[in-house]
């Protein structure tokens, strides 16, 4: 994912990392509603857990111009490629 010209990386979404999205503030039954709070606990995760930190670099980045469509196509290819969301589906 890409925020003011810095390449952030998802994680794998297993069970552990999706607990901790939670503890960001992602929910994932209305992440639909939700949307700054899953993009930013999504970039807190890539950035090493600081919700704070992730709000103001995506402040930044909306600021400068920048937007969410890449950064939503980012999370759902890391959601598409889940392990644990194959894993539910199944």
């Amino acid at each position: 994912m890409k925020i003011n010209d810095r390449e952030y990386h998802i994680p794998e979404l297993n069970f552990n990392a999706m607990c901790e999205l939670e503890d960001l503030g992602a929910s994932f039954s209305e992440m639909d509603k939700k949307v700054l709070s899953t993009v930013r606990a999504f970039l807190a995760l890539a950035m090493g857990g600081d919700a704070d930190k992730a709000g103001k670099e995506i402040e930044a980045h909306l600021a400068s111009g920048g937007n969410f469509d890449e950064i939503m196509e980012d999370i759902n290819r890391a959601v598409e490629e889940s392990g644990f969301f194959r894993a539910l589906k199944a």
